[in-house]
């Protein structure tokens, strides 16, 4: 990845990733495939793939959607089953309330106020799903601290562009960090 970004005689002008996914902005469809037609000649151990947007216009990047609009909501990759501890089992009652407040916080962090209704369904349909009794103040009380936790730290955080430990690449220092939907939005300048 370092030499590729070092070495491309026709570079992107912009490159996030974390782990194995990368998310770039090139200039149209066919710079991105020459991209990745060089990166791919560099080395015959590793073979790099290339998602073009979906048929609407959205982008998924790890575990967020862009849509076309520029608005974001969790992904899920086709093969994800929403298959959790399931909530008769015999783990621990904390290790059940951070599934709900694990779920709960991704959606708050990743979804705006348009997606945010769909996904907090999806996740009090996982909660079903996993034997979770959604009758429980115990679940709701879990879902709503939560909600205020995030609330409380996004006012009082300063206004930024940017998440505090998640930059972009360039070719001078790539970086492992994972990217935030605000730092791709940002980056883009979208």
């Amino acid at each position: 990845e370092t030499l590729a970004l070092n070495t491309s005689p026709d570079p992107h002008s912009l490159y996030m990733h974390f782990a194995d996914d990368g998310f770039g902005k090139f200039r149209n469809r066919n710079h991105a495939v020459a991209y990745l037609e060089f990166v791919n000649s560099l080395s015959t151990d590793l073979t790099y793939t290339l998602e073009h947007p979906r048929a609407d216009g959205s982008l998924p990047f790890l575990d967020v959607l862009l849509h076309r609009d520029l608005s974001t909501s969790v992904y899920r990759k086709p093969t994800h089953t929403d298959k959790y501890t399931h909530y008769t089992t015999a783990a621990p009652q904390n290790t059940k309330d951070a599934l709900i407040r694990s779920l709960t916080r991704r959606a708050y962090s990743i979804c705006p106020p348009q997606h945010l209704p769909n996904e907090l369904s999806h996740i009090k349909q996982v909660l079903l799903d996993n034997g979770y009794p959604l009758g429980l103040p115990r679940i709701h009380l879990i879902m709503q601290r939560t909600k205020v936790s995030i609330n409380r730290k996004k006012s009082s955080k300063p206004a930024s562009n940017h998440a505090d430990a998640c930059v972009p690449s360039t070719p001078q220092s790539p970086s492992p960090y994972k990217p935030s939907p605000n730092v791709i939005k940002s980056s883009f300048n979208i």
